[in-house]
């Protein structure tokens, strides 16, 4: 696909210039990440470093130095400010997924990279709306890409929300689980896409990080199982995601007794765990409430997603129609379960 080299530089710079002037902790981190997956883009693209220098405020010196040794403070922050309630989901979730095996390796077949395309088009036109029209402004604006494989392979997405844009990167396989990642990341850009206001931050409250993106990679899933596209694949990758889902509750129970020194020593663990399982376990909620009521639950999504950043965390939870003690029980989450066989 093609890239215009000056807009991607022109975007970079802006970033810059905009964290130069941000004296908010979380604020700097999310746009040096920005910067940094600009940057990486630009090198894949142009096969050559785009020389610039990434300024350090020192007021946030002390904090910005331990970065690559944990993530965000706002995630330590959030948990110790509400620790019982993170508990209580925590405790009846891994109960109930402590229940279940969930390991093994996955090998897939490779999809052809047209093929992967017309999987995703299709996807995205099938669930229609607001996530399909930012989908094909993405397509239309050649902002997305495909890297060949790295031996560490991942995807990102570059959701530069502040100039009104995203960028998504893939670096994955062509597979089933490429296909999974893929949605997940369209999932992120549509979440900037829908805030009202550019300049608000994205939620990066650790209950809500990843909710439209894994709540998109579960649809696709159903869809591909719908559909009977690569179904002995499609299970594996099911069955990988809730073997993750598990190891992330999991990670967090071993906290529930920690004291406030104990969590900050062990931050790394405990913020990746955060940012992932509660937003997967609100995803799943969703999914289950998407397949009985698809237009009502689209609707609430995208109300939710509009009001990112200017609600709090209880009407957020209003917002998509659930309660603090339906979150809790886990209700929800074994019916989920036992649709998946699990």
């Amino acid at each position: 696909m093609y890239f215009n080299r000056k807009e991607i530089e022109r975007d970079i710079e802006t970033l810059v210039d905009i964290l130069k002037s941000t004296h908010k902790v979380d604020e700097y981190k999310y746009l040096k990440c920005n910067i940094n997956l600009l940057l990486d883009l630009y090198k894949n693209v142009f096969h050559k470093d785009y020389s610039i220098i990434v300024p350090r405020i020192p007021l946030l010196e002390v904090v910005i130095s331990r970065e690559d040794k944990s993530v965000n403070q706002i995630y330590r922050e959030e948990y110790l400010n509400n620790k019982k309630y993170h508990d209580d989901i925590v405790q009846s979730v891994y109960s109930i997924m402590s229940k279940y095996d969930l390991s093994g390796q996955i090998k897939q077949e490779a999809i052809r990279l047209h093929t992967f395309l017309d999987i995703v088009n299709s996807f995205f036109a099938d669930y229609g709306g607001g996530l399909n029209k930012t989908y094909q402004d993405l397509v239309k604006k050649s902002h997305i890409d495909f890297f060949s494989i790295k031996d560490n392979h991942s995807s990102e997405t570059n959701n530069i929300f502040m100039l009104n844009k995203s960028y998504v990167t893939l670096n994955t396989r062509n597979d089933v689980e490429g296909l999974l990642t893929f949605a997940h990341e369209i999932g992120h850009a549509y979440a900037h896409s829908m805030l009202k206001d550019n300049k608000a931050s994205y939620d990066d409250c650790m209950s809500f990080y990843e909710f439209y993106s894994s709540f998109m990679e579960r649809l696709m899933i159903d869809y591909l199982l719908r559909n009977n596209i690569m179904v002995e694949d499609t299970n594996k990758s099911n069955y990988n995601y809730f073997k993750f889902f598990k190891k992330y509750a999991h990670d967090l129970s071993l906290f529930k007794d920690y004291s406030e020194a104990k969590v900050l020593e062990n931050n790394s663990i405990l913020s990746h765990s955060m940012i992932y399982f509660y937003g997967e376990y609100l995803g799943l909620i969703k999914e289950n409430d998407y397949y009985e009521d698809r237009e009502g639950t689209i609707e609430r999504i995208d109300d939710y997603l509009r009001q990112q950043s200017l609600v709090s965390r209880e009407e957020s939870l209003d917002i998509l129609g659930i309660d603090y003690d339906e979150l809790v029980s886990g209700k929800k989450l074994k019916r989920v379960l036992n649709k998946n066989n699990m």
